[in-house]
């Protein structure tokens, strides 16, 4: 079967092999392509079902708001492995040569590279790019393995290729609450050296008022893409407020596609290898604990709730963390089900274990050191 490849924006620049796309003819060339398209609207290609994508001095013509639409959908479009190819005008090298050439030489060229050529309505620049910043926009949505090919240097274009990581796409979602304020600062820390490029993080404050909202997304590391939300739950129990905040944990994972839900408390830290150790055993199975030490004793109890945890999205798409959401059992209550909030953890753990034992797995000692923070 022949791939799929899409150029996009193509101007009178036909390639052989790839669908040649844009929005209206070229007006300096013949050459005709092979379908006129708005590329701010989806293309009529079905999901994971295109091999390349290649796109030459066009992004820029996107506003910040339509570019965060496109990249999403050209990513969604494109199959595990597939190729980004976008070769695009350098914002940083742009002024660079601008302000070389204020004497006026080359000036119009220099102009044209930041602000577009103008010949039409859709020959404008709305934005601009250096190869960091267009690397981050692509990373938030799950592309990797980065490099910059060679492109004529008398120009102050760049050349970004990038594939769409196989590795699965996780959301490490936390619920938190200012009481823990101690450990927190060392979890950020933690957490920003952790080196896998397919994830997002969710944070779900349950404080009583929305003050340590701003304060945790002032101190959250910029490396991942992060949400931050508070929810008011009328809630005195803390288990029922987590248990709340897990909820939208799950519903999220379901909603947007997620593979795996990454469980890392803010009381808990660890080595920055400890997801991908986690992701080790997920081929086998699909709900996987690190033990960590307990508070109370850390040389001899160890806990096995969600405090260092990998949960796959069939076991979330299955079960809740809400009391009133007790799946019957045969038109009976589930007789797992427990009286209080502080059994939720394990009333997962055990329908889990319930429906597949060979599905769970408690892991002691692969990964060290792993410190469980108490005030």
């Amino acid at each position: 079967m022949d791939s799929l490849k899409l150029h996009l924006g193509c101007g009178g620049k036909i390639l052989d092999g790839y669908d040649n796309i844009d929005i209206q003819p070229c007006p300096k060339s013949e050459a005709v392509p092979d379908f006129y398209h708005d590329l701010r609207e989806s293309l009529p290609y079905d999901k994971e079902s295109v091999d390349e994508i290649y796109v030459e001095n066009m992004i820029t013509m996107f506003s910040r708001k339509e570019w965060r639409t496109a990249k999403k959908h050209w990513v969604n479009l494109l199959k595990q492995g597939g190729k980004l190819d976008v070769i695009f005008p350098d914002f940083e090298q742009n002024v660079k040569n601008f302000l070389e050439n204020k004497d006026g030489q080359k000036w119009t060229y220099w102009v044209q590279t930041i602000y577009g050529g103008q010949e039409d309505p859709h020959d404008f620049f709305k934005s601009c790019y250096s190869f960091e910043t267009l690397k981050k926009d692509l990373e938030e949505e799950g592309m990797s393995a980065f490099e910059e090919k060679t492109v004529n240097q008398d120009t102050p274009f760049r050349r970004l290729v990038c594939y769409k990581s196989n590795l699965p796409k996780i959301l490490m979602g936390v619920p938190i609450h200012r009481k823990k304020d101690y450990s927190f600062l060392r979890w950020v820390e933690a957490i920003s050296k952790l080196d896998y490029p397919n994830i997002e993080l969710f944070v779900i404050d349950n404080s009583p008022d929305t003050e340590y909202v701003e304060y945790v997304k002032a101190k959250l590391p910029e490396n991942f893409k992060s949400t931050v939300i508070h929810i008011d739950v009328d809630k005195e129990d803390p288990e029922e407020r987590i248990s709340y905040a897990r909820e939208l944990i799950r519903k999220k994972v379901i909603d947007e596609g997620f593979d795996w839900w990454f469980s890392w408390e803010t009381d808990t830290i660890a080595p920055p290898n400890i997801l991908k150790e986690l992701l080790s055993f997920g081929d086998r199975f699909k709900l996987i604990h690190h033990m960590s030490p307990s508070r109370r004793d850390p040389d001899v109890d160890q806990e096995n709730q969600f405090g260092l945890s990998l949960v796959h999205r069939d076991w979330l798409e299955k079960f809740g963390f809400l009391l009133e959401n007790n799946e019957p059992a045969g038109g009976k209550v589930d007789p797992l089900m427990p009286t209080t909030w502080h059994g939720v953890d394990s009333w997962f753990n055990r329908r889990v274990l319930r429906e597949s034992e060979g599905n769970f797995i408690e892991l002691y000692g692969v990964v060290k050191p792993i410190l469980h923070l108490d005030e």
